[in-house]
């Protein structure tokens, strides 16, 4: 299901935003950049019915913050990173499910 959702999106351009740490209670916090694409929302949109319909919901404890991770750091201190307003070419979906990833391209 998964790689049918990826094979019907073409690569496609996000802009970065700024530089973001993610606050939880683990030891190691998520260095991020926050980025902005229309693209992204909808893809959201299609992963969250594409998941529900094989039995995995939402978690709606978190609000949903478009990003891509940098580091994990116990540090609390960022460093400058100064590449915001750039883009990147997206060309597939990366899922993080425990401690496995899978990765689906997307179709050309």
């Amino acid at each position: 299901a998964l790689q049918t959702l990826a094979d019907s999106y073409k690569d496609f351009e996000i802009t970065l935003g700024g530089v973001a740490k993610f606050f939880t209670d683990q030891d190691k916090k998520p260095i991020v950049f926050t980025v902005n694409s229309s693209e992204i929302e909808k893809l959201r949109n299609d992963l969250i019915e594409t998941m529900g319909a094989i039995g995995i919901t939402e978690d709606k404890d978190f609000e949903f913050v478009p990003h891509m991770t940098l580091a994990f750091t116990d540090s609390e201190n960022m460093e400058d990173i100064s590449l915001q307003n750039d883009t990147l070419e997206v060309s597939g979906l990366c899922l993080s499910w425990g401690g496995d990833l899978k990765h689906f391209d997307f179709g050309s």
